[in-house]
């Protein structure tokens, strides 16, 4: 079973044979013979999500974020990060994981071994539950509580910010003063690209003129403000 939660993942009947699957589901039927090679496999008793990197699985057990080599079974402990750490992601050479207490998301570099929690606010959503990569991004499940409907996230790393999951985020660096389209000038276009953001439920930085991680009236208002005054 696969929990709405990101990185949540039961794998107790994965890969078991029919003998061992049928002790605990008695109206199941299958009418032909499975091995029993993976009844006792390590993952049955792991919950966080697995990720593959360069011929391992790695995954976090006891607070310890581990990896598999699948071929040679063998099981090693890289680092122990925190008990309270629940789920992974890999992106870009860093593996992110969640700490639940904390309700914070960290980024362990793999080539340097650094460990680096990100400064984002996340009081005001909720607590981060779990996390997991999609299409390049890292996807957050935010909620009060574990059993609450979960609400999705997306984290840019860059900015240290997070913004609903329909959110289409454009640029995450500053540009010249009002300058949202960056095409070196300042006129009524960018007016224009500051209210097709809102529109469209995007982000760019170069808009987020009062630096509150959205783009709304508020900047629209500002860059007009400006123009009119140049």
């Amino acid at each position: 079973m696969i929990t709405r939660t990101l990185g949540y993942v039961s794998r107790e009947d994965f890969l078991v044979s029919e003998e061992k699957f049928s002790r605990t589901h008695y109206a199941w039927y299958q009418n032909y013979e499975t091995g029993n090679e993976y009844d006792w496999a390590f993952w049955r008793e792991i919950d966080s999500n697995m990720v593959y990197i360069n011929g391992f699985w790695w995954f976090i057990d006891n607070g310890n974020l581990c990896r598999y080599n699948f071929t040679e079974n063998v099981i090693e402990e890289m680092k122990y990060i925190s008990e309270n750490a629940a789920s992974l992601a890999y992106i870009n050479g860093k593996i992110y994981y969640n700490n639940i207490a904390e309700n914070s998301v960290y980024g362990y570099d793999l080539s340097t071994g650094e460990n680096v929690k990100i400064s984002i606010e996340l009081n005001k959503n909720g607590t981060v539950w779990g996390l997991a990569e999609q299409y390049g991004e890292l996807i957050l499940t935010i909620k009060s509580s574990f059993y609450a409907v979960d609400t999705y996230y997306r984290l840019n790393t860059d900015l240290g910010a997070v913004f609903p999951y329909d959110y289409k985020i454009l640029a995450t660096t500053k540009c010249d003063t009002y300058d949202t389209d960056r095409n070196g000038s300042v006129n009524i276009a960018d007016i224009v690209f500051v209210q097709k953001i809102i529109n469209n439920r995007q982000y760019s930085n170069c808009a987020d003129f009062d630096n509150n991680r959205v783009v709304n009236v508020i900047d629209s208002a500002m860059i007009k403000k400006a123009l009119f005054q140049m």
